[in-house]
């Protein structure tokens, strides 16, 4: 419980090497002890699935409008 933090977002650049994507601009952030995450799409909507120890599901819908 104590060896645990809140995770981290790691996009990849596409050649290998990644950058990290800060919770207040991916808009994923989940509290509990998740246990599994599964990337999801219907039809235009891009979906997150966490499934969590002893606690619900949580989904995310993620903003796939990138700014160029």
């Amino acid at each position: 419980i104590y060896d645990g933090s809140y995770g981290l977002f790691l996009k990849g650049i596409g050649d290998g090497s990644f950058t990290s994507i800060p919770a207040q601009a991916s808009g994923i952030f989940s509290i509990g002890a998740v246990r599994n995450i599964i990337a999801l799409r219907n039809r235009n909507k891009q979906l997150i699935l966490f499934a969590k120890n002893n606690n619900q599901v949580q989904l995310v819908e993620l903003d796939t409008h990138e700014s160029k």
